[in-house]
């Protein structure tokens, strides 16, 4: 979540900037009425446009991670995953993180996984004390991801086990209780 909202700040200050020197550029261009000086604005103008798509696109990630943190189902301070995509069975280490787990997605550090968006939707839960397995995808691909943490209590675990089963509709399958 930090790292979306430092690339949100600074994509915001580029692109205020790449605003100001663009009105900079024009209001000059247009008092000179220089080939040079409207050459140089209209750089400006297209670095301006692609700085505020791309606010728009890392501001809709960070509605998406603060959707996922405010519904949470599961709060894991420090994960490890192993991604296992499709048949391929190709696993990657990611490292360590938080990882957040709603009924909305999975928000793995600054990786926003969202279910019923594209037709990704939430196909299975597997849940043990030190692991949660979730199977995702459309009706072509499946994809899973294992998420180990540290030993909960069963109070937790059960807890956690309701709220995917409320939230979700989907039972999970607990799994080294």
């Amino acid at each position: 979540m930090k790292t979306i909202r430092k690339r949100l700040v600074l994509l915001a200050a580029a692109g205020s900037l790449t605003l100001l020197l663009s009105f900079v550029g024009l209001l000059s261009s247009s008092v000179v009425q220089e080939v040079k000086d409207g050459a140089f604005s209209t750089v400006f103008v297209v670095f301006t446009i692609v700085f505020i798509r791309q606010f728009i696109r890392e501001y809709d990630r960070y509605q998406a991670a603060r959707l996922i943190i405010d519904n949470k189902i599961m709060h894991i301070q420090v994960a490890k995953t192993e991604g296992q995509v499709g048949t391929a069975g190709a696993s990657r280490d990611n490292g360590d993180f938080e990882v957040y787990i709603s009924c909305f997605g999975v928000l793995l550090d600054s990786r926003i996984i969202k279910f019923n968006v594209d037709a990704i939707k939430l196909k299975g839960v597997e849940i043990g004390r030190d692991f949660v397995f979730l199977s995702y995808g459309n009706e072509r691909a499946t994809q899973g991801i294992s998420i180990l943490h540290g030993p909960i209590g069963l109070q937790e675990l059960q807890r956690c086990i309701d709220r995917f089963c409320y939230e979700t509709g989907i039972n999970p399958v607990t799994l080294d209780l």
